[in-house]
């Protein structure tokens, strides 16, 4: 059963949902859509293979009202034998615990060197929202990089925030494990204050999963100004990592500091 993560490009092609207010502010109408990338394959022209393919699309709500899906081939290829594509359903469910969104797939496949290589869907959901929130500050050395000579744009493009999952990936016999680090929520830059010494960055990620230790991350941006200039941003207060839940839904404080590399 693939799983894939509507915020990892590699695994969906999508954009950032689209919400629509409702009458309460925690009430909205979300609009998902995006192409999935299961690269599935079979290479056999007697029987159909069904699958489940899970896409996690990467928001967390309280309640899921209802939802309506639309699923269709995108993507397939058949080396010229008997053959069958199918995606019959997508159902979408919010996960127990986290209450992410999960969008579930039934797939059939059937022929030699038959693949499914993509998929497209589109989610219309009514949903009330979570309350989960995590917020916190960047604090940046004027004399490593001063963000108060960059307009409000260019000051957000110099870090790239997120609420990650880590999971350790045992390696080879012999060789070693790694992290493996999906991002499950973004965070918004905010405010920028400024004192003689240093530029204060504030943020917030919203929409956080319930009951998932998140380690928070804000990394200088490729190819930013930040990133030239040999930065290293390194979290100096608040849980690491981060834990929410229904008592305790929202954690203030988890702060970084700029720093800058020497070589030589």
């Amino acid at each position: 059963m693939p799983t894939l993560h509507a915020n990892n490009p590699s695994e969906v092609v999508s954009t950032p949902p689209l919400e629509v207010l409702l009458s309460d502010p925690a009430v909205r109408l979300m609009i998902f859509s995006g192409i999935a990338i299961p690269e599935l394959g079979v290479n056999d022209d007697d029987r159909i293979y069904p699958d489940e393919v899970v896409v996690r699309l990467g928001v967390n709500v309280s309640l899921l009202v209802k939802a309506v899906t639309h699923v269709g081939l995108a993507a397939i290829s058949n080396d010229e034998t008997a053959f069958t594509f199918a995606v019959n359903t997508g159902t979408v469910e919010v996960e127990p615990g986290t209450g992410e969104l999960l969008l579930r797939v039934q797939t059939g496949l059937r022929g030699e060197k038959t693949y499914l290589h993509r998929f497209s869907y589109q989610i219309v959901a009514h949903v009330r929202k979570v309350s989960a929130r995590i917020a916190g500050t960047i604090r940046v050395p004027r004399s490593i990089f001063d963000l108060s000579k960059l307009s409000a744009v260019n000051v957000a493009a110099q870090f790239v925030i997120n609420a990650n999952t880590v999971v350790l990936v045992p390696g080879p016999p012999g060789g070693f494990s790694f992290e493996k680090v999906t991002p499950v929520a973004p965070g918004h830059p905010g405010k920028l204050r400024t004192t003689d010494a240093d530029c204060f960055l504030d943020y917030t990620i919203d929409g956080c999963p319930f009951n998932v230790p998140l380690r928070v991350l804000a990394d200088p941006a490729t190819g930013s100004a930040l990133a030239s200039h040999s930065a290293l941003v390194g979290q100096v207060t608040g849980p690491r990592p981060v834990v929410l839940t229904n008592t305790v839904p929202e954690v203030d404080g988890v702060d970084f500091l700029v720093s800058q590399t020497h070589i030589g």
